[in-house]
């Protein structure tokens, strides 16, 4: 592989954008697949009664539009930097709704939604943010929770969920991070070959 090849960044970064919308596709496949899953059980485990069904559809419905939402604006960066105020509102919306909709009957399968959300907290907005979202989301289901009567394991099952979610998200922004971080201390060595390569060539 020549130095011209590696210090002119072109095939490192068509890589990368190659490797980013692969990403993309795969995390709106994952979503999408999760979204779906949740409304098949939630729906067919038995209904959860007049008030867990308008939760459960709200968080659906809160889940759905969040999603279908970011996705144009995660595949575009001058969207991304116009919608990313908006997204802690939307995650912060989708945590809330999902914890409400999980301690109703034939509901904890939103713990997933729930923990994909926080992930996405933890990952994709500031760190204080996150906090803040997740805090939101364990309280509100605490207190729908403790309205609705539900036992020790259901409160603490979908905040334990946010929790896990958040941090693997924080790791996931960290290890971003790292990996961008890298590859600019790449392109910089293979630009500073190439300029060590053409004094070397004019010398001689």
């Amino acid at each position: 592989m020549s130095r011209d090849f590696i210090a002119s960044g072109v095939p490192l970064r068509r890589g990368c954008d190659d490797n980013e919308r692969v990403l993309q596709v795969a995390n709106f496949a994952i979503r999408a697949g999760l979204l779906v899953l949740t409304a098949a059980v939630a729906f067919t485990a038995g209904w959860p009664g007049r008030g867990g069904l308008a939760a459960q559809v709200v968080a659906l419905a809160v889940a759905a539009v969040l999603l279908v939402w970011w996705v144009p604006a995660d595949r575009r960066a001058p969207l991304r930097v116009r919608y990313a105020p908006l997204l802690p509102y939307g995650l912060a919306g989708m945590i809330i709704t999902c914890g409400i909709a999980s301690v109703t009957r034939s509901g904890g399968i939103f713990n997933l939604l729930g923990a994909m959300a926080a992930l996405s907290a933890g990952s994709d907005i500031g760190t204080a943010e996150g906090y803040v979202v997740t805090g939101l989301g364990i309280a509100a289901t605490e207190v729908a929770g403790a309205a609705a009567g539900s036992g020790a394991v259901v409160l603490a099952g979908y905040p334990l969920g946010l929790v896990l979610g958040l941090a693997i998200g924080r790791n996931l922004r960290a290890s971003r991070a790292q990996a961008e971080q890298s590859a600019v201390l790449l392109a910089q060595a293979g630009q500073l070959r190439a300029e060590q390569a053409q004094v070397a060539a004019l010398d001689e």
